[in-house]
């Protein structure tokens, strides 16, 4: 069987009619180990019946909403690869800011850093690889998704990240960090009909949802940093659009001394919210 066929069956079968081209295309070049670009350059390579079958159902899957993330284990993040399945949020480009912000910063090669909510993994290993010097902790509530974090980092082979089970702060003692980055759930109760259905179905509610207005982790973050007394030289944190200035005054509420700065994605949305100390 060649994989023209393959693709022409797929195609012209009719519950996959609504599944986009390159879907069926990235799915059969994770199948055959080739970039989906790569797949219709090789129009004469046969693949094993078993494999068409297994290329088949997973399109059933798709087109039941499943994400072809859960299905194919990977999703390309900054610039590396990420394990993912349905115990972690499947990693945004928009998050990619955060990543670059971060290093826009200039931060000394051996910062000290703690990324909260890591889930995959992703922010603490991109900001990891970047910088082998660096020291971070990496801290999730659930367990199951530290266990994806923790493939993710021997996918990635970084060494200088350590995984916490923690609720936020709760495990981490008085100290000081240069850089904290928190991609914490952010959408409200008040949003939920708004949101993608198949992103309700099928990504882990606990990584969406904060509160009647998406806040909620946010406020305890910034509670428990003041109570705390740990201190910090940069703080990321990613949000939802029209919340850059309701996530400033919850911090403020605690930090009216320090600086803050809103950060646009590549759709010119408030994105990502600074806060710092010195004038930048």
């Amino acid at each position: 069987m060649q994989i023209q066929n393959t693709i022409k069956r797929a195609l012209y079968i009719e519950s996959f009619l609504s599944i986009p081209k390159v879907k069926k295309l990235m799915l059969l070049g994770h199948y055959l180990k080739m970039p989906h670009l790569q797949v219709l350059a090789n129009l004469e390579l046969e693949i094993p019946d078993y494999v068409f079958e297994s290329y088949i159902l997973d399109l059933k899957q798709i087109q039941k909403g499943v994400p072809l993330e859960y299905l194919t284990n990977i999703k390309g993040f900054y610039e590396s690869e990420f394990y993912v399945d349905e115990n972690v949020l499947i990693p945004r480009p928009e998050t990619e800011i955060l990543v670059q912000t971060a290093i826009d910063l200039n931060l000394s090669e051996n910062f000290q850093a703690i990324d909260l909510g890591t889930g995959s993994g992703c922010i603490a290993i991109s900001l990891a690889k970047k910088y082998p010097k660096s020291n971070w902790i990496a801290v999730d509530v659930s367990k199951k998704a530290l266990e994806v974090a923790s493939k993710n980092t021997r996918l990635n082979d970084v060494k200088n990240v350590n995984l916490l089970e923690s609720n936020l702060l709760d495990s981490i003692p008085n100290r000081k960090f240069n850089l904290i980055t928190a991609n914490l759930p952010y959408i409200g109760t008040e949003t939920f009909s708004g949101i993608c259905q198949n992103t309700k179905r099928f990504e882990p509610n606990i990584a969406l949802f904060s509160g009647q207005d998406g806040l909620d982790l946010y406020r305890q973050l910034s509670k428990s940093l003041k109570s705390k007394n740990i201190e910090f030289d940069y703080l990321l944190a990613e949000f939802a659009d029209n919340q850059g200035p309701s996530l400033i005054s919850v911090f403020k509420e605690d930090f009216p001394d320090l600086n803050y700065r809103l950060i646009k994605d590549l759709n010119q949305k408030e994105r990502i919210l600074l806060i710092f100390k010195n004038v930048r």
